[in-house]
């Protein structure tokens, strides 16, 4: 016994097609592979200038001017002072020090 395939009425098999679900999948890919690629531009990391531009202070585009290199200031190390302080008296509220000891006002 031979096994028939599916026939529609022109006597040819259909063509196999992926589910609708596989061609969404296949699509959202897509979509998302070139809107990630469009999304990054020259024009869009410098401000929507363009290429060799960036925006000033006020918001208008300014042509880049050459690179800026700083020199890092060379280290020093000093030592620390000597601080020498005489250790303070404390005296209970409503006395001073005076003449060597805590006294009355």
């Amino acid at each position: 016994m031979f096994h028939s395939a599916v026939v529609n009425r022109f006597g040819t098999a259909p063509p196999l097609r992926l589910k609708t679900g596989e061609n969404m999948k296949y699509l959202f890919a897509a979509v998302l592979a070139l809107g990630t690629v469009a999304s990054f531009s020259a024009a869009e990391a410098a401000g929507g200038c363009g290429p060799g531009w960036h925006r000033g202070p006020y918001g208008g585009c300014q042509p880049n001017r050459r690179a800026v290199v700083v020199r890092p200031a060379p280290i020093v190390v000093a030592p620390a002072p000597v601080v020498v302080v005489r250790p303070g008296r404390v005296c209970p509220y409503g006395t001073v020090w005076r003449y060597g000891r805590c006294r009355a006002y």
